[in-house]
């Protein structure tokens, strides 16, 4: 009776253990999973409110910038990157919100790194983005404390660099310097960063050919903000776009 009794001891305690240890998987996995699912929905909220404060912040440029007050049109959203090319020579990107939403062309696309790319086609819930990394890309920039404008434009090869062409030869570029968008476009308020310089090529006709280094990876893009742009309908466009 002693050798049952310690044998159904020893079982029920390999019983309990086993059991405790299945237990704990299974909360550790559905806490995982909670977790996980809490995450993302606490990363929308983030992301809303970053939104929220870019929105404010992106009104107060304009301000600033025209010297009058917004005329109630600005707005800054926030979307969702549901598929993205990198590998070929025209490269798009979809995001989750489309003209219902008040998106339209022509609208700047940036996250918290830098300039990402230009709203192309919209349909009701969902819009194509033009990307830097896109041969077609033409944004207006300048040399941050330079005043040196230029244009950006992508060759096709690296995803991670571009070109700022069209300086004026005596712009005094230098490596390091810090590329931002110009204000002279509807897509894109003034200094938003677009990239650093990491050298510097003299073309046939004696204008800097500047190597841009792209502050946006464009292989790791999530969720992303639209802008309207800072100048009124009215005053020309200096870009292509």
């Amino acid at each position: 009776m002693v050798l049952i009794s310690r044998h159904a001891e020893l079982r029920d305690n390999v019983a309990f253990t086993t059991a405790s240890s299945a237990g704990g998987f299974v909360c550790r996995l559905s806490s995982s999973v909670t977790a996980y699912v809490g995450l993302k929905d606490e990363n929308r909220r983030l992301a809303g409110e970053v939104a929220e404060l870019r929105g404010e912040v992106y009104i107060l440029r304009n301000c600033l910038s025209l010297s009058k007050l917004p005329s109630g049109g600005d707005s800054v959203f926030v979307a969702r990157v549901i598929n993205n090319s990198i590998s070929r020579k025209q490269n798009y990107i979809t995001i989750d919100k489309g003209s219902d939403d008040g998106l339209q062309e022509g609208m700047g696309v940036y996250d918290s790194r830098g300039v990402i790319g230009i709203v192309y086609r919209t349909s009701a819930r969902y819009a194509l983005v033009m990307s830097l990394a896109n041969t077609d890309s033409n944004v207006s920039c300048s040399i941050k404390g330079r005043g040196s404008l230029g244009f950006l434009r992508w060759d096709g090869s690296d995803i991670y660099t571009a070109y700022l062409t069209e300086l004026p030869s005596r712009s005094g570029v230098s490596v390091g310097d810090t590329v931002v968008t110009s204000g002279y476009s509807r897509a894109f308020p003034k200094d938003l960063p677009v990239g650093y310089v990491t050298s510097v090529k003299i073309s046939d006709d004696g204008s800097p050919v500047v190597v841009v280094g792209l502050s946006v990876d464009f292989s790791n893009l999530e969720y992303v903000y639209i802008g309207k742009g800072n100048l009124s309908d009215d005053i020309p466009e200096i870009t292509d776009n």
